[in-house]
């Protein structure tokens, strides 16, 4: 479990990956970054030792299918272990069923091997923020729709049976800002001051919202809620 830091703590960011040259051109790209440390490892089986021997980390950046484990075991082991620390899946795979297991394993947020370097440092930024990094072309039914509206029958099939187009009708009005907000990946912080509440009361309605729409965590809620909103535009312009 990562520690509190003061102003002055430089963010720790464990990259774990089989091969050197990716966890070399990590390292090179977000050392760019004023003040982090990057540490480097090639399976499951370091990152858990580092984790077990007291070794803070900020943000964990895994390859999601390593020779040493199962695909996703790994990132529910170390989602287990240090379940406050983000974790952002970085991977050659770019199926949409990829994308929200992963999701649903702990992930915050999904990168391909392929994303350009500032996507791939503003996704870490991002994350380390507090939110959600779900690049939408990867939630997209084929590789040619629009990035920004992922396909509901892709999002419902995963995360939840409620609909997308009848996810917000159980909610409170309150909670319906909040569900709408979660679409644009914005943290609790950023609701609360977009909304004029506590940080806490927004806690409170998120866990209310996770329980309306049957999912686990505010990942999966933003999924949905970005799917909803995709739906509802579609239905508009039609």
């Amino acid at each position: 479990m990562a520690n509190v830091k003061g102003a002055q703590s430089p963010t720790r960011i464990l990259c774990v990956d089989d091969e050197w040259i990716v966890r070399a051109g990590l390292n090179h790209l977000l050392a760019q970054k004023p003040n982090t440390e990057i540490t480097g490892m090639a399976s499951v089986e370091e990152a858990v030792a580092a984790i077990a021997a007291g070794n803070d980390y900020d943000l964990i950046i895994l390859d999601l299918k390593l020779p040493d484990t199962k695909p996703f075991a790994g990132l529910s082991e170390l989602h287990q272990m240090a379940p406050t620390v983000p974790i952002i899946v970085f991977s050659v795979y770019d199926t949409r069923e990829d994308v929200l297991t992963a999701i649903q394993h702990g992930a915050m947020g999904y990168l391909t091997k392929a994303t350009p370097g500032q996507d791939i440092k503003d996704a870490v930024t991002r994350v380390l923020a507090g939110e959600v990094w779900l690049p939408r072309s990867l939630l997209a039914m084929d590789n040619v729709q629009r990035v920004g509206e992922p396909r509901r029958e892709f999002v419902a099939e995963r995360t939840s049976n409620v609909e997308p187009t009848d996810a917000a009708s159980s909610l409170t009005r309150r909670q319906r800002e909040i569900f709408n907000l979660l679409a644009e990946g914005k943290s609790n912080r950023q609701i609360a001051y977009d909304i004029g509440i506590s940080e806490h009361t927004v806690r409170v309605h998120m866990t209310a919202i996770l329980r309306s729409l049957g999912v686990r965590n505010r990942t999966q809620a933003a999924v949905m809620a970005a799917a909803a909103q995709g739906a509802q535009a579609e239905h508009a312009s039609n």
